[in-house]
Formats: structure tokens, sequence, C-alpha cells
């Protein structure tokens, strides 16, 4: 009778690298949370050509947050200071929103509206790593080539969700808007909508 040797895994294969696995999930939690947290903002840009007050005050909120928190961060979740600085944008640019008369100054109004854009779209995804960086075990072990990964596959999610508000009148409704409590955009189609509005 032969002897089995204990040691090897019963299916023949090699048991998963658990620093391997550990990297994935991380990188899909990153790329998970990014993208929820930049679809929105894209969609509503293609739907209704802005960004929503609530969306800058969420971004600014979370920015802030996460900005106190690093200042208190451990060694294992030490962020840098031009990162530190990067968080503090979102304040920037509500100073400046306060500061700024709206009427009579076109330039500065257009300005605030790129830069806005700018902030959400961008600013999200970076919060959303930084906020990992500081809360999830193995997040700094994730390579530069995962990252890159990580970043295209929320780029495309963010274009997808442009793309989806621009065209928002293929597949869904006015009614579908108003269900929701949201304002119609210029481009919605009449009808009583698709998603359980019957």
């Amino acid at each position: 009778m032969a002897a089995v040797d204990e040691g090897a895994p019963a299916n023949g294969r090699d048991e998963p690298n658990v620093d391997t696995d550990r990297i994935a999930q991380a990188t899909s939690v990153a790329v998970v949370a990014a993208a929820l947290v930049v679809w929105w903002p894209a969609f509503d840009l293609g739907a209704y050509g802005v960004i929503f007050f609530q969306q800058l005050l969420a971004l600014w909120a979370a920015s802030t947050a996460i900005f106190l928190v690093s200042l208190t961060a451990g060694r294992r979740a030490r962020v840098s200071w031009p990162r530190r600085l990067a968080l503090l944008l979102p304040s920037l640019w509500l100073l400046l929103a306060i500061v700024l008369p709206e009427v009579g100054v076109k330039t500065w109004s257009r300005a605030l509206f790129y830069v806005a854009i700018v902030l959400t779209l961008a600013g999200m995804p970076f919060l959303a790593a930084l906020l990992l960086r500081v809360t999830i075990a193995g997040y700094d072990q994730i390579p530069n080539r995962r990252r890159l990964l990580a970043a295209a596959i929320v780029g495309i999610v963010a274009i997808t969700s442009f793309g989806l508000g621009k065209f928002n009148s293929r597949f869904l409704t006015c009614n579908d808007f108003v269900i929701s409590r949201n304002d119609t955009p210029p481009s919605c189609s009449q009808g009583r909508g698709h998603l359980g509005n019957r």
C-alpha cells in the first residue's frame, strides 16, 4: 500500500498564496468602492450637465474627515503630506464659492464649475483610495500595475455612467426620474417607465 503524503493538497494543485489573495481582495474592494462613489456624479453630469451640491458637499465632508483621520493614522496607514494637502482642495473650492460673488463674474463662476467637476470625478476615487489605505490591511501591498488596472476600471465605469446619463432616454423615462424624486433631465423621454412604475 502506497504511503499518502498528508502535506499535499487533496486536489493535486498548489494552495493559493495568501498574500496574493489578500492583494486581490484589497484591489477588488478598492475598485468597487471607487466605482460606487464615482458613478452617480458622472451620471448626473451626463443627464443634467451639472454635478449637484450634495455630491460636492459629500466630497468635502469625506475629504475633511479623511484629512483629520490621516493626522492620527498609525505608521501602517500613514498618508504623505502632498496627499493630505490634496484632501484640502474641496475645502478651498468651498471657500472660493462662498467668497466669490455668483453674479457679475461669469469667468470665476465658470472656472469654479469646471473645478467642481474635476474635483468630484477625480477626487472621489482618490478619496476612496485614501480611505481604503487608512482602513484596510494589505492595501499598501497592491502593486502599481494592479492600481493602474483598478484606476482604468473606475475610469471605464465613470465614462459609461456619463454615457448612460447622456442617453438616459434610451432606457429611462421622465416618470422614472419623477418616481425616484429627481428632477427630469431635458433629454428624458415620455412614458410610464420601465423600472416597476406600472
